[in-house]
C-alpha cells in the first residue's frame, strides 16, 4: 500500500473513532444526566426525611435549653439572695465589732489623755516650784558686784 492509501485509511479510521467517541459521549452524557437527576431527587427526598426529624430534634433541644436556663437562673437567683443575705449578716457583725473597737480605742485615748494631762500638770508644778526656789535663792543671796 502506498502512503496515500495509508493516509486515507488512517483518516477514515480517525473519522470513525471521532464518531464513535461522540456517540459514546452522548450516551454517557445522557446516562450521567439521568443519574444526576436521580441523585438530586434522592437527595431532596432524603433531605426532606432528615429535615423533619432534625426540625423536631431542634425544637426539643431549644425547649430543653430553655428549661435548663430557667432552672439555672432560679438556682443562680437563689444563690445570689443567699450571698447578699450572708454579706449583710457579715457586714452587721463587722460593723458591731468595729463600733466596739472604736469605743475601746476612744476610752483608751481618754485615759491616756488624762494620764498625760496629770503628768504634765505635775511637771508644770515642779517647774514652777523649781523656778520659785531658784528666784528665792538668787534674791536671798545676792551676788556682790565689785565697784569699779
Amino acid at each position: 500500500m502506498s502512503n496515500i492509501q495509508l493516509s486515507q485509511s488512517a483518516r477514515l479510521k480517525l473519522g470513525q473513532n471521532v464518531q464513535n467517541a461522540r456517540m459514546s459521549n452522548i450516551q454517557h452524557s445522557q446516562s450521567a444526566s439521568l443519574k444526576l437527576r436521580q441523585n438530586v431527587q434522592n437527595a431532596r427526598v432524603s433531605n426532606i426525611q432528615h429535615s423533619q426529624p432534625a426540625s423536631l430534634k431542634l425544637r426539643q433541644n431549644v425547649q430543653n435549653a430553655r428549661m435548663s436556663n430557667i432552672q439555672h437562673s432560679q438556682s443562680a437567683s437563689l444563690k445570689l439572695r443567699q450571698n447578699v443575705e450572708n454579706a449583710r449578716m457579715s457586714n452587721i457583725q463587722h460593723s458591731q465589732s468595729a463600733r466596739l473597737k472604736l469605743r475601746q480605742n476612744v476610752q483608751k485615748a481618754r485615759v491616756s489623755n488624762i494620764q498625760h494631762s496629770l503628768s504634765a500638770r505635775l511637771k508644770l508644778r515642779q517647774n514652777v516650784q523649781n523656778a520659785r526656789m531658784s528666784t528665792y535663792t538668787i534674791l536671798s543671796h545676792p551676788v556682790s558686784m565689785p565697784n569699779s
